[in-house]
């Protein structure tokens, strides 16, 4: 794996103007030079350093750096063979090239008078290049002509010897001259500080901070395995309930991402930056997030089914959750990783990998040790040891097993907030509130400003931090270094007229400083036509003369002019001219400093492309001006394509609007407040950003998907969406909250601007997600899925069987302790049962109600039927004659009186067909168990009663050849069950006697249930159409069903179906 640290490798754009020109500078110029600079003041705040003791301390220290050496491939490498040489003699930039010796400054009154004989300019004697006295002092004050300076520098320039080694330039020699440069640098003369800086030290220093930091990943990722133990793991039932070893393979899980990420992104040729230590922190975020929905839907799960099938009953809601927020953080990478920059790019490529492998391995390896775990508390082994037995008692006070029905979070959350949320006023207030928080995101979003700084990577606590500080401090005038170049193709032998006017408007650029300019075309066209020169120059002699100018009076320009021989030159094949931007710490107006410059130059008369303007710090103003094209462009796009996502994944209109509304006020919240906490876009914001909006689609989206899996009136619905979904979402915000803790104590910009970015991200997201989201769907009433079910959990079933079980013991007192063979004088005093005589059938009939109320309020789209629905199936007397009933009849008659008593009424018709299927499977155990005795039975089910008929059906189908020769006839009317030949068939092998279906295609009730999506839109029903593909099933049509005359209507379809004793 390639790391990279180099800043021009990570935040410079790839396709900017700046990149050509820098190509062809580096073909014609090269990377000529490394710089090291060093700055000295007086250890006593604000002294005077224009002094003879502070100029002696630069000459100290300009003294060791001739002296330095370094041993390199058994030979010494010396200062005069490594340093770069302006005519004659090495490039050494401070104020002591005023002076020709240590005598001309011994005495102040010798500097002051050299310092002030001519303004602020002094002659280098070595070269004649013009000293300014600005640009190597600081903090200038005058007094008089005299200048006062709180800071001086020394600037030197070295060779570089790049060579190119598995396909990067590196220069190993000149990092190797570079260490004992700031081993001199660092040890500054007694009574002076120094700050500096060389080439190396921006490789060395660039994300130090970050790696030093990774330690602070381990502390994160303790509290997060901390925090999700305790949370997941299930202290009501002792020590067998814990769960760290479940907490340990999503960490696992997690950390297989992390490897599996890195490992593709590296073989695909992806560099790693000091950036991407920030893409564990993002993963342990999404992936503890969705590991606390996983658990959170095993929980809530019935408990009596197998583990495997009850974690494939948990994915059908957990994956479909986790599946949305997935694919819209992958596409919202992959669409960030469209950016020119190259660290962000790269960055979001592996942040794509490592959640694609996040969610692969969550919902294979984490289910499938979710799934063994159970196992093992089933069987009360301890957790992480297997083979060891946990005993059944307590082994302390406090893992004492509890019954608690509900945690205290689902309590606070559900009963708490939820119905708090239920009230209008409340809603009102959450409405208006959000809306104050959203106008003032707006407001700080417009405020934003682009501020992009590289040196932010730098830590506070480096040296190359005081370097930057000083130059900001000190020298506030000369900006950074800029150039205008001519090519080849600019003939200057009889062109360089052009030249000089472009040299013209580059000093007249209110972006550069007019003294810094430095053109050879000017001196030397100074020179020739200076008549006491005697030099005659013209195009034939042009370059002749150019050459001969350049070894004598010219020299300091002499690495400034390209020739295509440098012995016997023909032609200039390029040239360059230098100047300095005026200092600003404003990205923009440095943006305005290379456009404007640009204009000039391109609008120069007969220019054609010939000549142009290139700065080293282009590159980063191409970035700064990037940035903001960029952010607008990826956010827009990555927010667009995440409603599309949830659009399809969703479906449901009203949630899907709901769900993006709030997660652009999230996003716009986030902008806004980071304005007024400091933060500026830059590249890396931009990044957090990508991020943010990536975890705000988890709290919105698991909310919203959590809200049509419930069903019940809106306010129900909020409340058990906040005790299910919103307990996970809590749990996975507030474990990867310690974790954006700890980085807030971090000196790293990157983690101190995660921190605060994520700490937005989730407050915002947390308040959206669980309390202005359910309030809005509350609002729309957005329709539950057809395959939505009652909230069921093991604490609830505990509850139902709880009652069940007194239900039960209450009819058999009533019934009194019979035999098998006892004949019950009178059903009516076991169920009270409803008597008829139907048509010409005589006899006791039992018929079992059940409660009429809770089928009238089959949802919404039925709130106006005030008449009786009643559910009813029927037993004749020979099944009957010779039972002790209480079996059958607890198990027929508990779902309609238990769901009274216990008022568990979620959505009606998904209550019934829920309970209506457990009863079903009660009633075939009872029937198995032979408490019918041994005569035939005979099932008529009317409506919503073929729930419990098919289910018993079904069960009696599953036992094989015990289940049969038990039903004699079974008769379905009106049923919801669908004509499947997988419902039927298994019915028509366990009925030995007739099999009937009723139906009629124009039951209104059956349809309008069918149409409103109460029940599967693509599934053909029994009660509006004929079973085909089974034989034996006989289909009456029976027209014009009353549903409001029952049971006069089954006594009628009786009749004409011709029911038989």
């Amino acid at each position: 794996m390639k790391n990279e640290k180099r800043g021009d490798k990570l935040w410079v754009p790839t396709d900017t103007p700046a990149q050509g020109d820098k190509n062809y500078v580096d073909a014609n110029f090269g990377s000529e030079t490394r710089f090291a600079q060093v700055i000295l003041r007086s250890t006593t705040n604000g002294a005077n350093v224009l002094t003879p003791t502070g100029l002696a301390a630069l000459e100290n220290v300009a003294t060791r750096v001739r002296n330095a050496n370094i041993a390199w491939e058994g030979a010494t490498y010396t200062y005069a063979q490594h340093c770069y040489k302006m005519g004659a003699t090495c490039y050494e930039k401070s104020v002591l090239n005023a002076f020709a010796n240590a005598t001309a400054y011994a005495s102040q009154s010798l500097i002051d008078a050299a310092l002030s004989a001519s303004a602020l300019t002094s002659q280098n004697p070595d070269d004649g290049s013009t000293v300014l006295l600005k640009n190597v002092a600081g903090g200038i004050t005058m007094t008089g002509a005299v200048p006062s300076a709180s800071a001086i520098s020394l600037t030197y320039l070295f060779k570089n010897n790049d060579v190119l080694r598995n396909g990067d330039y590196v220069d190993e020699k000149g990092d190797a001259f570079d260490s004992v440069v700031l081993d001199i640098f660092a040890n500054p003369p007694s009574g002076f500080s120094a700050s500096y800086v060389t080439e190396r030290s921006f490789s060395d220093e660039f994300g130090s901070t970050i790696q030093s930091d990774l330690q602070k990943l381990q502390i994160a990722l303790f509290l997060i395995l901390a925090y999700a133990a305790l949370t997941l793991s299930k202290w009501n039932m002792g020590c067998v309930g814990s769960r760290v070893g479940v907490t340990l393979a999503g960490i696992v899980s997690i950390g297989m991402a992390i490897a599996s990420a890195y490992g593709i992104g590296a073989y695909c040729g992806l560099f790693f930056s000091p950036l991407m230590n920030v893409l564990p922190f993002l993963l342990l975020g999404i992936g503890v997030d969705d590991m606390f929905v996983i658990v959170n839907s095993y929980d809530n799960t019935e408990a009596r089914v197998d583990p495997v099938e009850r974690m494939g009953r948990s994915l059908r809601v957990a994956g479909m959750s986790i599946t949305v927020t997935s694919a819209t953080d992958v596409i919202a990478f992959l669409i960030g990783s469209s950016t020119s920059l190259p660290a962000l790019k790269n960055f979001c490529f592996y942040a794509a990998l490592g959640i694609f492998f996040d969610y692969l391995y969550q919902i294979t390896f984490f289910t499938a040790f979710l799934s063994i775990d159970e196992r093992r508390k089933s069987e009360n082994k301890a957790d992480c040891f297997f083979c060891l037995d946990c005993p059944p008692e307590a082994c302390c006070v406090c893992c004492t097993p509890k019954k608690m029905p509900k945690s205290l979070l689902q309590i606070a959350l559900g009963d708490g907030l939820g119905k708090q949320l239920g009230k209008k006023p409340v809603k009102i207030f959450v409405l208006a509130f959000f809306s104050a928080i959203t106008v003032g995101g707006i407001i700080g979003s417009t405020k934003m400003q682009v501020d992009a700084d590289v040196n932010n990577f730098i830590p506070d606590g480096s040296y190359l931090k005081n370097w930057f500080a000083d130059t900001d401090a000190y020298f506030t005038e000369y900006g950074d270094a800029v150039e205008i170049y001519s090519k080849s193709t600019l003939d200057l032998t009889t062109e360089d007229s052009i030249l000089r006017a472009a040299t013209a408007a580059f000093t007249a650029n209110p972006y550069v400083i007019n003294e810094s300019v430095r053109s050879w075309v000017d001196d030397f066209y100074t020179y020739h036509t200076t008549p006491s020169n005697g030099v005659t120059v013209t195009s034939s002699n042009y370059i002749a003369s150019l050459q001969t100018w350049l070894s004598g009076a010219g020299s300091q320009y002499k690495n400034d002019v390209v020739f295509d021989d440098e012995t016997s030159p023909t032609a200039i094949v390029s040239t360059r001219i230098h100047g300095n931007h005026i200092k600003t710490d404003k990205s923009n107006v440095n943006v305005q400093a290379m456009d404007t410059l640009r204009a000039a130059i391109n609008a120069v008369s007969g220019n054609n492309g010939r000549i142009f303007a290139f700065g080293s710090q282009w590159l980063n103003y191409e970035q700064y001006k990037s940035i903001t094209s960029e952010a607008i462009r990826n956010i827009s796009i990555t927010l667009a394509a995440c409603f599309v996502i949830i659009a399809m994944l969703v479906i449901e209109i009203k949630t899907v609007v709901s769900v993006s509304l709030a997660l652009t006020m999230i996003f716009v919240n986030i902008v806004g407040y980071m304005h007024f906490w400091g933060l500026t876009i830059d590249s890396v914001t931009v990044i957090m950003l990508v991020i943010a909006l990536g975890l705000a689609v988890d709290y919105s989206a698991h909310i919203g998907r959590a809200y049509l899996e419930k069903t019940g009136t809106p306010d129900e619905r909020i409340v058990r969406t906040l005790q299910d979904m919103g307990v996970a979402v809590w749990n996975g915000a507030m474990s990867t909250f310690m974790a954006v803790l700890i980085l807030g104590s971090s000196d790293s910009y990157v983690f101190q601007t995660f921190f605060k970015q994520l700490f937005l991200c989730i407050v915002l997201g947390l308040m959206h997600g669980l309390i202005f989201l359910p309030v809005v769907l509350s609002m729309l009433r957005p329709a539950a899925y057809a395959s939505a079910d009652v909230a069921r959990s093991p604490d609830r079933d505990d509850e139902l069987k709880k009652e069940m079980s007194e239900l039960a013991n209450e009819i058999k007192s009533q019934v009194g302790n019979h035999s098998k063979e006892e004949h019950l004088p009178t059903a009516e005093a076991a169920i009270r049962p409803e008597q008829r005589r139907w048509g010409n059938r005589t006899g006791e009939q039992l018929v079992l109600n059940w409660e009429p109320s809770t089928l009238n309020e089959l949802g919404a789209c039925m709130t106006s039927w005030n008449e009786t629905c009643t559910v009813n199936f029927y037993l004749t007397p020979a099944a009957l004659a010779k039972t002790a009933l209480g079996g059958i009849a607890d198990a027929i008659a508990w779902p309609a009186t238990l769901l009274s008593s216990a008022g568990f009424i979620d959505d009606p018709w998904a209550l019934v067909k829920l309970r209506g299927k457990i009863a079903g499977e009660e009633l075939a155990q009872s029937l198995l168990d032979g408490q019918h005795g041994h005569r035939p039975v005979t099932f008529v089910a009317y409506s919503a009663g073929a729930y419990v008929v098919q289910s018993c059906l079904q069960k009696l189908y599953e036992a094989g050849d015990r289940g049969k020769n038990i039903v004699d006839r079974a008769i379905f009317i009106s049923a919801p069950i669908s004509t499947s030949k997988d419902v039927w068939q298994p019915m028509r092998e366990v009925v030995s006697g007739r099999l009937v279906n009723v139906h009629c295609h124009t039951d209104w009730i059956l349809l309008l249930m069918w149409r409103f999506n109460m029940l599967d839109p693509m599934t053909r029903l029994a009660g509006l159409s004929i079973v085909k593909r089974v034989p034996s099933v006989e289909n009456y049509n029976i027209k014009n069903l009353r549903h409001a005359h029952l049971p006069d209507e089954i006594s009628r379809v009786l009749e004409e179906i011709d029911l038989q004793e």
